[in-house]
């Protein structure tokens, strides 16, 4: 069956929520910010953006490792990486494997973290495939999740 085209006004929509979340969480409204990551992940999957949708969940998996729900935001931050690495997006790649990996650090699983450190420098010495679909998370330097709302370029 052929799929519905993709649809501006759900990630405009999408969009939106994906700010409110940032904002919750730089608040430390951490509930909130995921409740509107969640919306916001939903109207992305119904617009077909799936850069989009890997960018969120790489939100969802931060705000889930804030919140001590490390098993969630492996899951997040794995699904996020196969889809990255499913599009050829480069720098989604990247920052999904580097969230992964810290958040296997957190688990105790430090052979897999190195593993998808490697990787991560591997595949990030090209160019991206496209432009940024929406704010993203960043970890911080010292190893320790930065708040949801910290976007990078």
């Amino acid at each position: 069956p052929r799929q519905p085209p993709f649809n501006p006004e759900e990630e405009e929509t999408a969009a939106i929520r994906q700010i409110l979340g940032e904002a919750r969480s730089r608040k430390g409204d951490l509930r909130d910010a995921a409740r509107e990551f969640e919306l916001s992940l939903e109207l992305r999957r119904r617009a077909r953006n799936r850069i989009g949708i890997a960018q969120t969940l790489v939100n969802l998996g931060a705000v889930a490792m804030e919140l001590g729900h490390t098993e969630e935001a492996v899951s997040r931050f794995e699904q996020a990486l196969t889809l990255h690495e499913t599009l050829g997006h480069r720098q989604g790649v990247a920052e999904a494997a580097t969230h992964l990996g810290r958040a296997l650090g957190v688990r105790g699983e430090s052979e897999r973290a190195v593993l998808l450190h490697t990787i991560r420098r591997r595949r990030s010495r090209g160019p991206g495939t496209t432009a940024s679909a929406g704010p993203r998370r960043c970890a911080g330097r010292s190893g320790r999740t930065a708040r949801a709302g910290a976007a990078t370029r």
